[in-house]
This record gives structure tokens, C-alpha cells and sequence, in this order.
């Protein structure tokens, strides 16, 4: 895995170069205002590397998250970053899901406000989404 970016104990972003898909392991979606502000750092770095790189598939690792973004973040998330990863070229995005009821809904309430040109799948492991990114 090569290192794109990453907000320590909030979110790492990586790409697989032999399967050609990024990955957002994430920790935790809750992040103060300081934090914030660095996450969207950290996913604008990601975003410009997909852009860059040409990637069409990507992983959100949500398995290890108990918890929910903000509002604010939240409206960041379904209003820019899934919109921007569809218009740089992410067609396919495999949910690595929580079992936390929480951030269970929290992932259900993003895929359902950016269902437009992006092919959304959820699994319970991550060689699950792996077969089902190789297909593709």
C-alpha cells in the first residue's frame, strides 16, 4: 500500500498500486473544529491523487468507527467529497461496514444523499470488497 494522506486516529488514506484502488481506513468520523479543518486537508490530498492517478475504485473502512461525523462534516462529506471523487473518477465504492448501529446509519444516510454515478456495495470484510472491486 503506498501512503496518500492521513489525520492520526481519525482517517488514513492509502492506494493499492496492484489492484489500482484507493482506501480510507477510518477511526473515528468525529473530529473537533481544529480537527476538522485537517481532515478535509487530508481528504483534499486524497481526492487530488484520485484526480492525479485516475483511480475508478475505491474502499471506505468504517469496521473499527463507533461513532458519527458532525453536521457540518456530514454535509461536507455527501455535498463535496463523494460529488468530487464521482467528477474525478471513482465509480465504485466498497463500504467496509461497522457493526455499530451508529455509525451503521451514518453510513446509510451519505450513501443515500450520493447515489448519483457511483456504484455503492457493502460488506462485512475486506476481501469481500476486495473480489467485488477485482470484478469490476
Amino acid at each position: 500500500m503506498k501512503f496518500i494522506s492521513e489525520l492520526p486516529n481519525i482517517v488514513k488514506c492509502l492506494y493499492n498500486e496492484k489492484h489500482h484502488f484507493t482506501i480510507h481506513e477510518w477511526k473515528s468520523f468525529y473530529c473537533k473544529p481544529a480537527e476538522s479543518i485537517l481532515m478535509k486537508n487530508t481528504l483534499e490530498d486524497f481526492l487530488n491523487f484520485v484526480k492525479d492517478n485516475k483511480v475508478t475504485k475505491h474502499i471506505v473502512d468504517v469496521k473499527k468507527c463507533t461513532d458519527t461525523f458532525t453536521d457540518e462534516d456530514l454535509n461536507y462529506i455527501t455535498s463535496y467529497l463523494v460529488p468530487k471523487e464521482i467528477e474525478y473518477g471513482i465509480l465504485y465504492l466498497a463500504n467496509i461496514v461497522s457493526e455499530d448501529i451508529v455509525t451503521q446509519v451514518t453510513t446509510e444516510f451519505w450513501q443515500e444523499e450520493v447515489k448519483d454515478g457511483l456504484v455503492v456495495r457493502n460488506f462485512e470484510t475486506i476481501d469481500e470488497a476486495l473480489n467485488w472491486l477485482n470484478e469490476k
